[in-house]
């Protein structure tokens, strides 16, 4: 005779995964990221924390340059089978883009999966999982460096000095994304120009509206000397480069950036005049050229003119040996 008596089990099929920041390209003193290119570097634990074995173990991380790479095991003897109590290791990295600057950080998950045995059978059949997410930030720098640069008056880039009303300043102007994060709503302002500045081919880049990191854009622009130009013996001009950073990855611009370059041309002064002074009659005869009696009055005429190019002031004529 026999009898039997059945005594369940509390079965949990748990695993637990924990993932970890390690470094950025080897040095684990960086803590954020700055370039494009650069490696962002993980470690990750997977445990066996419940109390039946786990078959079919998978380690995923989606947005990592590669699936994760398993090493030895921390606690366990490295053969396929998650056994209660073992402790996997794995590494995986993440090469970081632009769009990762410009979005600020850099969430990533990593996430452990497979089938508990519930039957005994040596074989998984119920599903387990676990994720951890690790969040590194970025070490956003919104900027940008504007150079204008004189290039030549009236097309002569030998004359480096104006000297006439008319004459045509010109300058080249350069805007680049120095920077780590995009720049939109880019604009070049330039007040005291005859124009606004005009756009041309960029130096680096791709010739859209977007200052990308690294672009060099180029502009072109000139004033016209005016006589005040002339008096004030110098000619102050300022290019000034905005937009707007990026710094939350929605693709717009969100943080004002701003630079501005002054570039200075002197004028070539010349204050001059001339005094012309004319015989003009005696006694309101001009054809007595000569006098000869005491009381004639000789009469002339005077003109005096601006020969220089800079306007004069408290202008004053005497003769100190005429009536008046």
């Amino acid at each position: 005779d026999d009898d039997t008596v059945t005594v369940n089990a509390d079965q949990t099929p748990e695993m637990l995964t924990t993932k970890s920041f390690t470094d950025i390209d080897g040095n684990v003193a960086t803590t954020e990221y700055t370039s494009v290119g650069e490696v962002i570097n993980y470690s990750i634990t997977l445990e066996n924390t419940g109390n039946v074995t786990i078959y079919d173990v998978t380690m995923s991380d989606p947005t990592a340059d590669a699936t994760p790479t398993r090493g030895l095991d921390q606690s366990g003897n490295d053969d396929a089978v998650l056994e209660v109590g073992e402790v996997w290791t794995y590494t995986a990295s993440h090469t970081v883009t632009q769009q990762d600057i410009d979005n600020g950080l850099y969430v990533n998950v990593a996430t452990g999966d497979g089938q508990g045995d519930t039957d005994g059978d040596g074989m998984g059949d119920t599903a387990v999982s676990d994720d951890d997410t690790v969040t590194v930030d970025a070490d956003q720098s919104p900027e940008m460096l504007t150079i204008k640069t004189f290039t030549d008056i009236d097309g002569n880039a030998a004359t480096t000095e104006y000297a006439i009303v008319g004459e045509v300043i010109n300058y080249s102007i350069t805007l680049e994304n120095t920077g780590n994060v995009t720049i939109y709503d880019v604009t070049m302002s330039d007040p005291t120009a005859d124009a606004a500045p005009t756009r041309g081919f960029d130096q680096t880049g791709d010739n859209d509206a977007v200052l990308e990191v690294g672009e060099v854009w180029t502009y072109t622009a000139s004033h016209t000397v005016t006589q005040q130009d002339i008096d004030n013996g110098l000619y102050v001009n300022v290019a000034t480069g905005d937009g707007q950073g990026d710094t939350d990855g929605d693709g717009m611009g969100d943080d004002p950036v701003s630079d501005d370059d002054t570039v200075t041309v002197n004028a070539d002064q010349t204050p001059e005049m001339l005094t012309t002074k004319s015989f003009t009659d005696i006694d309101g005869n001009a054809a007595t050229t000569e006098y000869a009696t005491v009381g004639e009055v000789i009469n002339y005429s005077i003109t005096l003119e601006n020969t220089g190019n800079v306007t004069i002031y408290d202008v004053t004529m005497s003769d100190p040996t005429a009536d008046a």
